[in-house]
């Protein structure tokens, strides 16, 4: 069997359960099309950098690859992404830290090859549940309209999407030599989503319903000054990337700022308001500048 199968691996600071994920997909039934799983430790301070070469000193499918500093998930799946395409793999396989893929979620993936350059597996829970994950999206307000799944529940296999995510997605070289490596732009927030966007206009993005992945964290939806601040800053900035893109109108403007108006009005209800109003004013303030990496949180 030929290994054509690159894994991008981004972690920082979850050793036990980065090892969970590891374990994972050296556990897939398709692991003799896995090469190289490449960990991009995002400068962890849990003893990532000694646990795991040491634990995998005997394992060669594991390379271990430490960043200088954090640049987040936009610059760890970069960098994974770049050394992955120059190894000449066929597919790269991008993961997050925090889930387990199930022994047959590459093996399922792969079965869409023929529709799609560009596949995103199902996130299931620890509780049972499912992440939701089907959505409209709009380039114009970047508004994300969930659609709770329905292609599945209607008997769907797989559901056509504009955008990807990193938790899980396999995409295909012939699509990174196109759209080139995810933007370190973003730091956190809206980088897969934009790099997903962009990979729809050369492939078929889907969501499959038989590929799935374990996540140990589920998400509270609780917003923190961090989130708020790159939330919103990243907004402008994915609009400003996409415009290019799409059909302009006058209007789209005072859309945008409806929304993300509305959204800042929300993000910032309940505990500890003036520092999360703080945050929401940094990120429209710094949005509108064009600033962008890693800045004030």
């Amino acid at each position: 069997m030929t290994s054509d199968i690159s894994v991008v691996l981004v972690t920082f600071n979850r050793l036990e359960l980065l090892k969970q994920c590891i374990s994972g997909i050296l556990s897939q039934t398709a692991i003799g099309r896995i090469g190289t799983i490449y960990v991009i430790d995002n400068a962890s301070t849990d003893g990532t950098d000694t646990e795991i070469p040491r634990e995998y000193a005997g394992e060669p499918k594991v390379r271990y690859v430490r960043m200088e500093s954090n640049l987040g998930g936009s610059g760890g799946f970069r960098r994974g992404m770049e050394l992955a395409h120059r190894d000449g793999c066929a597919w790269i396989w991008t993961l997050d830290d925090d889930v387990e893929p199930m022994q047959d979620c590459l093996e399922n993936m792969l079965k869409f090859g023929d529709i799609s350059r560009c596949i995103n597996p199902l996130v299931q829970y620890m509780d049972g549940s499912f992440h939701e994950w089907e959505h409209m999206f709009d380039p114009v307000t970047t508004v994300q309209t969930g659609l709770r799944n329905v292609s599945f529940g209607n008997g769907k296999e797989w559901c056509p999407m504009r955008v990807a995510c990193f938790e899980g997605m396999l995409i295909h070289e012939s699509i990174v030599s196109r759209i080139g490596y995810p933007d370190d732009d973003f730091f956190v927030f809206g980088d897969d989503g934009h790099y997903g966007f962009m990979a729809s206009l050369h492939t078929n993005v889907i969501f499959i319903q038989t590929g799935r992945l374990l996540k140990k964290i589920k998400p509270n939806y609780q917003t923190t000054p961090f989130k708020v601040y790159y939330d919103i800053r990243n907004r402008f900035l994915l609009r400003k990337k996409l415009k290019p893109h799409y059909e302009r109108h006058k209007y789209q403007g005072r859309m945008f700022w409806i929304f993300i108006l509305y959204h800042a009005r929300n993000m910032t209800r309940g505990g500890g308001t003036f520092a999360k109003l703080k945050a929401a004013f940094l990120g429209i303030y710094d949005g509108c500048r064009g600033v962008t990496g890693r800045r004030r949180y």
